[in-house]
């Protein structure tokens, strides 16, 4: 799938982000449409307990919060979604974000081609010149095939 690059840059986030994500420091701070939070480890990352209340009354505008790290062994880097603010406290698989993340990454890391992990979904980034992000992988469906989604709305 290709996907929009949106290069995120840096900026001055709420007084409040930090905190609702659990953190108390972050290696940097960037923003494209969602707030991009630059841990020091993937174990950071993938222990944050997130005050969701707190999160969801910090004004974002259309976007959310990523929290990313650098991976380790084959995995370039490792990253969680939240959205609280649009009724989703945690998206562990969403396509969108990597229109930040991968610039991102592939920026920091010198690398056109990225492995990437995070909560559910495990695949691989590259960086087409100038503006695109294609996305490769495996996903799990949670609501069906999209067949089904769709004849059950033709029938009502």
């Amino acid at each position: 799938m290709a996907f929009p690059a949106r290069v995120p840059e840096p900026c001055e986030p709420p007084a409040e982000l930090l905190p609702a994500l659990g953190l108390t420091s972050a290696v940097a701070v960037l923003k494209s449409r969602d707030y991009l939070v630059v841990a020091d480890s993937a174990e950071q990352v993938r222990a944050l307990s997130p005050d969701i209340g707190l999160l969801a009354q910090i004004e974002m505008g259309i976007g959310s919060a990523i929290v990313t790290a650098p991976g380790h062994g084959n995995v370039d880097y490792v990253a969680r979604f939240f959205a609280p603010s649009v009724g989703i406290a945690e998206d562990p698989a969403t396509g969108s974000i990597q229109c930040s993340l991968a610039p991102y990454w592939a920026a920091r890391l010198g690398k056109r081609q990225l492995q990437a992990s995070d909560r559910l979904l495990a695949s691989r980034r590259s960086i087409p010149p100038p503006s695109t992000s294609t996305i490769k992988g495996r996903g799990l469906h949670w609501l069906g095939p999209v067949r089904a989604s769709h004849s059950i709305m033709r029938e009502r």
